[in-house]
């Protein structure tokens, strides 16, 4: 012996069995990527629909919002306005 208390056959065999077990788990753990994915995907489209019915409302706030120059509208005669 040459010092090493293995072969080299006994080492391969145990390095195919690190790939092999890293494989397996990797391949057993693939639904919970996709499933993790998915929720990341779902999340982000909800995001961006919230953001297109907040831009939506800011603008449609801006449309019927009388305009900075004239009065405020009041009822009933009144130059009051409530807070």
């Amino acid at each position: 012996m040459n010092g090493s208390p293995m072969d080299q056959a006994t080492l391969v065999g145990y390095a195919f069995g690190y790939v092999v077990t890293l494989v397996a788990i990797f391949i057993l753990c693939l639904p919970l990527i996709f499933g993790l994915v998915l929720l990341m995907l779902l999340a982000g489209a909800v995001r961006l629909i919230l953001l297109l019915a907040t831009a939506l409302t800011v603008g449609l706030i801006r449309l019927f919002r009388s305009p900075a120059g004239s009065p405020p509208r009041t009822r009933h005669g009144s130059h009051l306005i409530t807070h």
